[in-house]
């Protein structure tokens, strides 16, 4: 692994945080050091409950830091400002266990959902890249449906296409492939591998499912709040 901070993608140093319960404190994650060089593609795994949920969500900033330090696509997350924190979420694709899509949205209109907050494409753009990136994952034909007419499968498909559509440098995936059938979840994750590979994207995927960690460049351990190895 690279320590040149100029090719990676996010350096975790000394990461803690806890959950308090009245009285009682939960460590979650206990002096994680984490590297991931850019165009990586990492598989967090451990089980449920092990931190890797809260890990993903201190990377995308969507929790605060509490202890340690942490550089995200060269921005640092401790004390960050709350535009620079903005800034570092637009260039972070989002993938979850469930598809949350708007009912009432077609699947195109779901994906370019994901390019709002990028003002450099027009709304004409967002249509054609919703279209582009549907057809890239086999759901092309189903741009015009909405959620309720699609299987579980094609439901996440139009997520990973959303997180994807505006070409994010990295992404995060919680678990997305819990929810579907052991081959719909390893084609997803194939064509996700193929695309993130073609356009540069480091990818973080936390997944407990052994089918998925043959796709990964490196396991990465977690188990009680501390890195159990990386291989």
């Amino acid at each position: 692994m690279t320590s040149d901070p100029g090719k990676l993608a996010i350096e975790a140093m000394g990461i803690t945080y806890h959950y308090s319960n009245g009285a009682e404190s939960l460590r979650v994650l206990d002096s994680v050091d984490l590297s991931v060089a850019r165009g990586e593609f990492i598989a967090l795994v451990g089980p449920s409950g092990c931190g890797k949920t809260t890990l993903l969500t201190l990377i995308g900033g969507i929790k605060d830091m509490q202890g340690g330090s942490l550089n995200v696509l060269g921005c640092k997350l401790h004390n960050s400002s709350i535009q620079n924190i903005f800034d570092l979420r637009s260039k972070i694709g989002f993938i979850f266990q469930f598809h949350h899509l708007a009912e009432f949205l077609t699947a195109s209109q779901n994906v370019q959902v994901g390019m709002e907050s990028n003002i450099q494409y027009s709304y004409n753009e967002r249509a054609k890249r919703a279209r582009e990136y549907l057809w890239l994952l086999g759901i092309g034909d189903k741009a015009d449906m909405y959620p309720s007419m699609l299987s579980g499968g094609q439901k996440q498909r139009v997520a990973c296409a959303r997180a994807l559509s505006s070409e994010p440098a990295l992404i995060l995936a919680d678990e997305p492939t819990a929810s579907l059938d052991s081959a719909t979840g390893h084609r997803l994750m194939v064509e996700l591998r193929r695309i993130a590979d073609e356009r540069g994207m480091t990818v973080v995927m936390a997944t407990h499912d052994h089918r998925m960690m043959d796709l990964a460049d490196r396991l990465i351990g977690l188990e009680d709040g501390h890195l159990v190895g990386g291989l």
